[in-house]
């Protein structure tokens, strides 16, 4: 079982989808409280995941921390959740909220599945409790509410009977006739706050001030670091790098002097463009990005500047420094920050400070009407100007860890999709949208000139097309940018563009300095066991997994605890399955599980299916575990609902490539004499009605030990199966 998938992804046969490990979850929690006493509104479970799913950046099922229970219950409930004042079925005490939280948490916990980084259960519990008195409020409050929830409430408070479509219907036509007796200034604000957090998200910078909910974010494949002395020997070949580290060693410690409006003196400012060479304009010439320049970057010319000002390029270079910590202003003069020194004189530390500035540089960078040329203003906004920080840092991100080149005609309909192709800032013309992209790929021509991007020209990764088809970059209704689009891939002449290795390395400095998250292999190295566990069946691929743990300080006796710690089988099984497949000694690790008490039956299971050991040589005993652990992971993942019908496939469960025919009822019988320590899930077993399977004696599962020998013998002994990972 996975604990993280993609906002859009579908699932497989092997990892399942959202959709079959939330319905999984909410029937164990329910489950779980039932045995206790405790019955929980299912709803009310499955509302709580789809938050942790769809309303968080990360996206982690098992990760909570009390920032995530006050959301929940203050934001994504009353947004999502409609509650009729007379639903029987939906009364606020009958979802009870609060107490799905924390059921969802306890199941968590008590299976061994709560990611270690969550904060504690009590922690947890104490929030739910302290949420209680204000959540079912929040419920009914328009602050939090779409159009559709407060035109549903609407219409019941009339006394509409809202599950009546005609009734409804009716209600909604005199609604538009301006006949629905609406609180009409309230519906405008809460259509004005939905547009809003459409253009900047639910926690935006203009809309969702406050707000607790967060975008959600693609899940990012950790990458490999080059070698520090390589970063730093590709860092050296940098034309930006090496003026920001001459700009630092020119200004010294001594200084320069400032004018009174905080500017470099003009003599000063053309000696320094003079000796930084700023008249060749940002980006250089001779790179492979071929985009028109920024501007006002086209080049310095020192002879004919009357103030810093008309001096552009290196106004861009000060002002970058300056942000990056560099230089500062002190008692009126520009001097080199003395705690910095050791990173301007370390290319790759000067790196990561020139790109976790960058986004900082709006000001600099692009077009706007405060900006003075020393010849007067210039008169043009960019459009990218009002969300600079974030687009920039979004393009950078969508950059890592990609395992192919991007090509810039996707890179531009995601940013144009994303910030500009909204009537609300009145940037939608054709002729804003192309001055938008030509500044764009200057800003890409100066991260080339950094080193952290290398473009180059070819045919794009067929990927990018099946993406554009899908229409996930363009809105529906533009079929004609949608076809230009994938005409523009099918070119053998396309921009391509890819981070460097000292790109990478930067770009990771700058997304985990925004909170983001940015993977990279290695960098568990001093985990914990459990924890590296957790973010190795999650976010990481088997060779990255495998390259992860030969980084691991760490045991395999901390590894086999980790995975007794686990104590929901399919999680167990993903992470046998994952460690049997990527570890240097698996056998050996096979060895140790195998003679745990705990873990045999899970280890047996996993090893035979990923060919590590042969049915022909297992027991009658280890026949019988393994047996149990099948039927327990199908009940686990499937409910009894898979055994009363005789459906013994999917999920990961009984696949029968290694054994052959047995009696349904024959092979439960002889999981509950197993010995199985899941006493728990062998009394569920007993409980079963076997009648119905007792009338289909044909249907196959797993043979005893003798005739698994007799199928057997005569071959190698080695196993044949096709191990399957069934998580990850």
């Amino acid at each position: 079982m996975r604990l993280l998938f993609e906002i859009n992804e579908t699932g497989d046969e092997d990892l399942g989808s959202f959709e079959e490990v939330q319905d999984a979850l909410v029937r164990l929690v329910a489950e779980r409280e039932e045995a206790e006493g405790r019955p929980v509104n299912e709803f009310a479970v499955a509302v709580a995941l789809e938050y942790r799913h769809q309303g968080t950046e990360d996206g982690r099922l098992a990760l909570w921390r009390t920032e995530h229970v006050r959301a929940l219950l203050r934001e994504w409930f009353p947004r999502k959740v409609t509650l009729l004042p007379d639903d029987e079925e939906l009364t606020d005490e009958r979802v009870d909220a609060p107490a799905a939280v924390t059921a969802l948490v306890g199941f968590l916990d008590a299976a061994g599945i709560l990611d270690p980084r969550s904060d504690s259960p009590q922690a947890l519990y104490e929030a739910a409790a302290a949420e209680r008195a204000g959540w079912s409020q929040d419920m009914f409050d328009p602050r939090f509410m779409g159009t559709a929830k407060f035109l549903m409430l609407s219409a019941a408070e009339q006394g509409v009977d809202v599950r009546d479509e005609e009734a409804l219907d009716g209600f909604l036509a005199r609604v538009r006739d301006g006949r629905g007796g609406l609180d009409e200034e309230r519906l405008s604000q809460i259509a004005q706050r939905q547009r809003m957090e459409e253009v900047f998200g639910a926690a935006g910078t203009f809309a969702g001030a406050g707000s607790l909910l967060r975008e959600r974010t693609p899940v990012i494949a950790p990458v490999v670091l080059a070698p520090l002395e390589e970063l730093r020997e590709q860092a050296r070949g940098s034309v930006l790098l090496g003026q920001l580290a001459t700009l630092v060693h020119e200004v010294g410690a001594n200084g320069r002097s400032l004018t009174k409006t905080g500017r470099l003196r003009v003599a000063d400012a053309r000696e320094l463009a003079r000796r930084l060479d700023t008249t060749a304009g940002l980006p250089a010439e001779g790179t492979v990005h071929r985009a028109p320049r920024l501007p006002h970057l086209q080049g310095d010319d020192p002879d004919t500047a009357r103030t810093a000002d008309g001096l552009p390029s290196l106004s861009l270079l000060v002002a970058w420094a300056t942000t990056a910590r560099l230089i500062r202003v002190h008692k009126g003069r520009l001097v080199a920050v003395a705690k910095a020194r050791k990173d301007v004189d370390d290319p790759a530390a000067l790196a990561v400070r020139a790109v976790r500035a960058l986004p900082e540089l709006r000001e600099q960078l692009l077009p706007h009407p405060s900006r003075n040329d020393g010849e007067g203003l210039l008169g043009e906004w960019s459009a990218l100007f009002p969300r600079f920080a974030d687009l920039l840092a979004d393009l950078l991100a969508a950059l890592y860890g990609m395992p192919v080149a991007s090509p810039w005609p996707t890179l531009w309909a995601t940013v144009r999709a994303a910030y500009l192709d909204d009537p609300f800032f009145g940037i939608g013309d054709d002729k804003s949208v192309a001055h938008a992209e030509n500044h764009l790929r200057g800003v890409v021509g100066i991260l080339e000139d950094l080193g952290v991007v290398q473009v180059t020209r070819g045919r794009p990764d067929p990927g990018f097309s099946d993406l554009v088809r899908s229409g996930a970059l363009i809105p529906p209704g533009e079929r004609q940018r949608q076809r230009a689009l994938q005409r523009a891939l099918l070119g053998t002449d396309v921009e391509l563009l890819a981070l460097t290795p000292l790109g990478t390395h930067a770009v990771r400095e700058l997304l985990l300095s925004l909170g983001r998250h940015a993977p990279a292999v290695g960098a568990l190295r001093d985990e914990q066991a459990t924890l590296l566990l957790h973010v190795l069946l999650d976010e990481y691929g088997t060779d990255s997994a495998r390259a992860e743990l030969a980084t691991w300080n760490g045991t395999s006796e901390q590894l086999l605890h980790a995975v007794r710690a686990v104590r929901l089988h399919s999680r167990r099984a993903a992470a046998l399955h994952l460690l049997l497949s990527t570890l240097p000694d698996a056998r050996g690790f096979t060895a140790q599980a195998r003679q745990d008490p705990e873990l045999a039956p899970a280890a047996l299971l996993a090893a035979t299916d990923a060919g590590h050991l042969d049915v022909a040589d297992l027991d009658e005993r280890e026949i019988a575990l393994i047996t149990a652990e099948s039927l327990l992971l199908l009940t686990e993942l499937s409910g009894d609902e898979d055994l009363r019908g005789g459906r013994l496939t999917g999920g990961g469960a009984v696949r029968g490539q290694h054994l052959g025919g047995l009696p349904l009822t024959e092979m439960i019988e002889l999981a509950l004499a197993s010995g199985h320590p899941d006493t728990a899930g062998l009394d569920r077993l007993r409980r079963i009605d076997l009648t119905p399977l007792a009338r289909r004696p044909d249907l196959p599962g797993r043979l005893r030990a003798a005739q698994a020998r007799k199928r057997h013998r005569g071959s190698s002994g080695k196993g044949r199966g096709k191990g399957k990972r069934r998580g990850r």
